[in-house]
């Protein structure tokens, strides 16, 4: 005989409770744990924060806020896979992200800001509310190069998913602007966030095509290849080498260069 008593009534009720008060116990952990010396800790802490968030299984808003809150702190940690895995894991929870990271892109420091431009650019479509600030930080000319170098590279991802338009074009003539410069790096990132908006970036074939002569192997490689993104008949007979640029190892890169 099943002498199991269905699950009704007040115990039900408490083992929900008792699973809800487990949940916060939980998400209370692993934001500790984006604070942990390990860094696989660090990492599997964030994930798993990206995804209870996205699933729904932070139901509180303050908490879920929390949440967030941390990952943005975990943006700027100096191990480049944790503020990769932070990264990623607000990538996954997607727009609720989105007004503190624009909060942050205002008031926060330029390192901040560079990590804020590149979750939001990763975030692609999802991102589009904050196209008009990125533009913004792009024509500042007071802005750092680290700072613009992270927003040409989030236009580029953030406009690669939306159609053609009148916005579009002023994007493709910002962002051609930018290749006006002596700077390598950015010449790089504007010749690829070029390439990445194809055949939308119709007209700034003119602003890339002497960057086939220049000096330097990589930007001539990714001159090449964005001209086959945004022309593959005119460019018939250019073979690219182009490796995608990891925009979060550039920034380490200059940062090392200048100390």
């Amino acid at each position: 005989m099943n002498t199991l008593l269905p699950l009704t009534g007040a115990p039900l009720k408490t083992l929900m409770a008792d699973r809800g008060n487990l949940s916060k116990v939980l998400t209370t952990k692993l934001i500790e744990n984006l604070n942990s010396g390990d860094s696989r800790t660090r990492c599997d802490s964030a994930r798993e924060l990206g995804e209870r968030v996205k699933k729904g299984r932070v139901k509180e808003q303050l908490k879920v806020e929390a949440v967030i809150n941390a990952l943005i702190d975990a943006l700027t940690h100096k191990d480049l896979m944790t503020a990769q895995a932070a990264d990623n894991a607000l990538v996954q929870i997607g727009k609720p992200a989105i007004p503190a990271l624009y909060k942050l892109l205002y008031e926060g420091n330029d390192h901040q800001r560079e990590s804020v431009l590149i979750c939001l650019g990763n975030m692609r479509e999802k991102a589009r509310e904050a196209l008009q600030a990125i533009r913004a930080v792009v024509r500042e000319n007071d802005e750092t190069i680290k700072v613009r170098l992270a927003a040409v590279w989030a236009l580029g991802n953030i406009v690669s998913k939306l159609g053609d338009s009148e916005e579009t074009k002023s994007v493709v003539m910002e962002i051609s602007n930018m290749l006006k410069t002596d700077s390598t790096d950015m010449l790089l990132c504007a010749t690829e966030a070029l390439g990445k908006l194809g055949a939308r970036a119709k007209g700034a074939e003119q602003d890339i095509e002497p960057l086939l002569e220049h000096e330097n192997d990589t930007v001539k490689n990714t001159a090449k290849w964005a001209l086959t993104q945004i022309n593959p008949n005119g460019a018939k007979g250019i073979k690219p080498v182009y490796k995608e640029i990891n925009i979060r190892e550039l920034l380490k890169r200059i940062e090392d260069d200048n100390n």
